[in-house]
């Protein structure tokens, strides 16, 4: 069984969702690394392709270890065309954009952005913004060291001396 990790699990849940509701309309679906500028030294990738980038995430402590997020979160969507004009990338990112919201995880579109100057192919980026929970670092989440203690000794004998301390009543006679 695999440690929760808030980052990984959100990009697993988007590649799930890709592969079973745009099947055919994506082909790739990565984690960002400027692969549309480095194409020539990137390792391959089939157009349309979605390349998902972590932007910035601002957390706040909230108790006992646990903090809460602001996830922003970019896709880079990329679609290699040879016509002088291709509308089909605006089907697309609808297509993307409505994906994003059946996660039903509290994503909202906050951004899009056309990135211009790549040749043949036109990239547009989606961004979004995500508030989570990330309980990873919660005191009750750590691993604990627990013993079974079965017998303890105390042994303590109590002195007190009456005449230095006010107030301690004895039985002994003072002379």
């Amino acid at each position: 069984m695999s440690t929760p990790n808030l980052k990984r699990d959100v990009y697993l849940t988007i590649k799930q969702q890709i592969e079973e509701d745009l099947v055919g309309d994506v082909k790739t679906f990565r984690l960002f690394n400027n692969q549309f500028d480095r194409e020539n030294v990137e390792n391959a990738f089939l157009y349309p392709a979605v390349f998902c980038q972590y932007e910035n995430i601002d957390y706040v402590s909230t108790t006992n270890g646990s903090q809460q997020g602001d996830l922003m979160l970019t896709l880079h969507v990329g679609f290699h065309s040879l016509k002088t004009e291709d509308l089909e990338i605006f089907a697309l990112l609808d297509k993307l954009f409505l994906m994003m919201t059946d996660l039903n995880c509290g994503f909202t579109r906050v951004r899009e952005l056309q990135d211009i100057d790549h040749d043949n192919v036109q990239v547009w980026q989606q961004s979004y913004k995500l508030v989570m929970r990330d309980d990873t670092g919660n005191i009750h989440n750590r691993r604990k060291t627990t013993t079974n203690v079965t017998e303890i000794d105390i042994v303590k004998e109590l002195q007190i001396d009456p005449l230095s301390v006010s107030g301690i009543r004895s039985d002994d006679k003072i002379n």
